[in-house]
């Protein structure tokens, strides 16, 4: 119980609710792991569970045809996902699998629905994250309709700095799980692109790659790309 209690108060739409109203929840979720590269749902699956991720990273994406993915969005631990088709009883839009080994907290959508109805101040926070969640869509979109292949790298490695990122002095840290090939769909450009856009940022001195860390000198010069 202390584990999800703990849990669940880091996770910003619980973050309002009561100490007593906090345990009710904690007592409706039940603990799942998952090992990397397991596929949480399938696009299509009936959505019938919310996810609070305790440890580790997922990947949102949609499949295609061709073998390809575009990856929507990674998820950290400290947030949910799996919300759209609790709230609107649609199948699930997109696939989720794990980009290492994860824990999640999982509701079913009864017991969901409840919560939402007994407890405003989650509905609020609820609200809030999904408005947020709207306006970083809309600045995906942005990216991939109006700015260049150097644009888009740029913002994506911004979003991974947000995501990933440690500051240590004057560094930015960037360990993400994410494969090259993953940075470069979810960037929107080809692996070639990516690599050679990442090498003469390298050339210039504004990152450094150290295995999978990017380690990144300058921060500025990457949100030049992006105006």
């Amino acid at each position: 119980m202390d584990l999800k209690m703990n849990a669940l108060k880091n996770v910003d739409i619980f973050t309002l609710l009561e100490e007593s109203y906090l345990k009710e929840v904690a007592n409706l979720a039940s603990l799942k792991s998952f090992k990397k590269n397991k596929v949480i749902f399938h696009q299509g699956d009936p959505g019938n569970v919310l996810f609070v991720l305790l440890s580790g990273q997922v990947k949102i994406f949609i499949d295609h045809e061709d073998g390809r993915e575009s990856i929507l969005k990674v998820v950290c631990e400290n947030e949910f996902f799996g919300e759209m088709s609790l709230l609107d009883g649609e199948f699930r839009s997109a696939t989720i699998s794990a980009l290492e080994d994860s824990k999640a907290l999982i509701i079913s959508r009864d017991d969901f629905i409840n919560i939402v109805k007994q407890y405003p101040a989650f509905t609020l926070n609820m609200l809030a994250t999904l408005s947020r969640r709207i306006r970083n869509a809309d600045n995906k979109i942005f990216s991939l309709t109006f700015l260049d292949a150097y644009g888009k790298v740029s913002q994506l490695l911004i979003d991974l700095i947000k995501n990933n990122g440690k500051r240590i002095d004057e560094l930015i840290v960037i360990d993400s799980p994410l494969s090259r090939l993953e940075m470069a769909e979810m960037a929107g450009v080809s692996r070639e692109t990516f690599a050679r856009i990442i090498n003469k940022y390298q050339a210039k001195g504004c990152l450094k790659l150290e295995g999978r860390n990017i380690v990144v000198f300058d921060e500025a010069f990457l949100k030049k790309k992006i105006i």
